[in-house]
């Protein structure tokens, strides 16, 4: 595939202290020499400027596949217990051996499958000029 970048204004790359890292002239003609080449160079370009900001690589975190320890979810499904569906929890860990995440609600702990979790996502987002909003899922229907 070709790729044609047309429009960039200005492309700046800065710092961790603001200033630029990449005269920005300089930025706008490696991307548009990145584009014509491949898109190795394109990434080679990403990671050059990436090491010319003093950026480093996102520390490790857990694996992807799993819910991280602190989310919240809220129990679903369950037929033994259902007096604990509906309630919202927090993750506390993840038994590999059981498949079962280690859940803590208001007044105990519990050990639940994946299909028994949903998890609880908070949105953000602000209008120009006023303070962050914040939005959570109410109720969700079973």
């Amino acid at each position: 595939h070709r790729y044609g970048v047309s429009g960039i204004p200005a492309l700046v790359v800065l710092n961790q202290v603001g200033q630029p890292a990449v005269p920005v002239q300089n930025a706008v003609g490696a991307v548009m020499s990145a584009v014509a080449s491949s898109s190795t160079s394109i990434l080679d370009t990403f990671f050059a400027w990436r090491s010319a900001s003093g950026a480093s690589a996102a520390p490790p975190s857990e694996r992807c596949d799993q819910l991280p320890r602190g989310a919240r979810v809220k129990v679903r499904a369950l037929t033994g217990a259902a007096e604990l569906n509906g309630q919202d929890g927090e993750i506390a860990g993840f038994d590999a051996t059981k498949q079962r995440y280690e859940v803590s609600l208001v007044e105990r702990r519990v050990a639940l499958r994946a299909a028994n979790l949903l998890q609880l996502v908070a949105v953000r987002w602000r209008e120009e000029g006023r303070e962050w909003d914040e939005a959570r899922a109410a109720r969700v229907p079973e």
